[in-house]
């Protein structure tokens, strides 16, 4: 059972011991009683029932309620999915969440969430990883020398190259991945359910897409991205310290020439 949590499965365990082991002590000691007639005493025995009675009780209420509430974070989990799945089937550019579409939570020009969206889901994910013990990556994206591009194209090819950049994001991260701008050429990606090796390979093939990006006939109009990358809890153990990680990961990035993915392998 994967989705419960180490805590969850050691209850789990009392359970299933409460459910077997103490009943067969129990078990054990009425067959010494039978063995050893003196020691047979009618109040002795009939004690022994009723607690092995009381605890097979116990220890079955016990594993049902935890199995009850893994299978009900499961069925989240899977929900959660496909209501991500049906938002790219449709074309959403924003996921759904309890956030409502307002101005603080979208960005004008792209319509993707901010960061303040993409910072509070972010330390939501957290939580829900440490509890079932599965990873959280996030991906910092960073357009290499937008202002230069900007300078030499104008406004106008900005905005359809940032929008093309957008597509190839949506079109490559997961269904449960979130996509969030962060100011003219940062854009987040939190990937639930990924680990650091999974979030290189999906870093890696956004970086080649967008390098390989016709935006017009022109061999200077080629545009790169460079991206760095942070896992919970290897890179951090709250949002601010993942993020931070992944921000000074894009600093590498283009301190090494851009179009690059830098990525700490040790803490």
């Amino acid at each position: 059972m994967h989705f419960l949590g180490n805590n969850v499965k050691y209850k789990l365990g009392l359970a299933v011991f409460l459910m077997t082991g103490v009943p067969m002590l129990a078990v054990l000691s009425l067959i010494i009683i039978f063995v050893l007639p003196e020691h047979n005493n009618d109040i002795l025995m009939s004690g022994l029932v009723l607690l092995v009675v009381i605890v097979s009780w116990a220890g079955f209420s016990m594993a049902k309620k935890i199995v009850d509430l893994g299978g009900k974070a499961k069925i989240e989990k899977t929900m959660l999915a496909g209501r991500s799945r049906r938002n790219i089937a449709s074309g959403v550019t924003s996921f759904s969440g309890d956030y409502p579409e307002t101005p603080d939570f979208l960005d004008k020009v792209t319509g993707l969430y901010t960061f303040i969206f993409l910072r509070d889901k972010l330390k939501e994910e957290i939580v829900q990883a440490a509890y079932y013990q599965r990873p959280c990556s996030l991906l910092v994206v960073d357009i290499d020398d937008m202002k230069t591009y900007t300078k030499k194209f104008g406004d106008a090819k900005k905005r359809e190259m940032i929008n093309e950049i957008v597509h190839l994001m949506q079109k490559d991260i997961p269904p449960v991945g979130k996509i969030a701008r962060f100011d003219a050429s940062e854009f987040g990606v939190l990937l639930p359910e990924t680990n650091k090796k999974e979030a290189m390979e999906i870093a890696q093939t956004l970086r080649v897409q967008v390098e390989n990006l016709e935006l017009s006939e022109e061999l200077d109009n080629r545009i790169t991205v460079s991206i760095g990358v942070g896992e919970n809890p290897i890179d951090g153990i709250n949002e601010n310290e993942i993020m931070n990680k992944a921000r000074k990961n894009v600093k590498r990035a283009k301190e090494q020439g851009g179009n690059k993915i830098v990525a700490d392998w040790t803490r």
